[in-house]
């Protein structure tokens, strides 16, 4: 079976909020993108639980599905789609004013989460310092002198120093949205 690397995250000018799966490959766009953002939301409340999903409306939020495809067997399928990863940065976006291209600084939070059923079970971990191997430093390097968006490759640089995944790019993307539920509170009277 074939499954490819999906994404939910979203930026502010200065924090970034990232959720990682895998999902099989021929699944629709639109179930990928509905399943990413309900994870997304469930994963946020819970580790960002203080700050609460009212600072989404103040940040770029954006699901897709990248060009990393694997194939991997049916025995092992079921526990890898059952998983997720998640980072919270600190940072900031290199285009400000669509809050794209985050270019983190410092890890605040990142962990694995468990999907078993309807229960989410975030398992964290102590984020570490990296150093670049050569290699990685000759593969930016390189982006960079074929002409590569220079965004995106100055924001990879420093995920690379802080040991995170970099090397992606999307097949599709999309925003997604989130609806808060609103209070209804009346007088008796009813409103005017």
């Amino acid at each position: 079976m074939r499954i490819a690397q999906v994404c939910a995250y979203a930026n502010w000018s200065t924090e970034a909020f990232e959720v990682w799966k895998w999902c099989r490959s021929d699944r629709p766009s639109k179930e990928i993108a509905r399943e990413m953002g309900s994870l997304f939301l469930v994963v946020f409340s819970r580790v960002n639980g203080v700050r609460g999903l009212e600072e989404l409306k103040y940040a770029s939020r954006t699901v897709g599905k990248t060009d990393v495809e694997v194939e991997v067997t049916t025995e092992a399928t079921s526990k890898i789609l059952q998983e997720a990863r998640f980072t919270h940065y600190l940072g900031r976006c290199l285009d400000k004013e669509r809050l794209q291209y985050f270019a983190p600084s410092k890890v605040l939070s990142k962990g694995t989460v468990v999907i078993q059923g309807d229960n989410v079970i975030i398992q964290y971990e102590e984020p570490k310092s990296h150093k670049l191997s050569d290699e990685d430093k000759k593969v930016l390097i390189i982006r960079k002198i074929l002409g590569d968006d220079p965004l995106r490759v100055s924001s990879d640089i420093l995920r690379a120093s802080l040991g995170q995944d970099w090397n992606y790019l999307f097949d599709w993307k999309e925003q997604f949205h989130i609806r808060l539920k609103r209070s209804s509170k009346t007088n008796g009277a009813g409103t005017r």
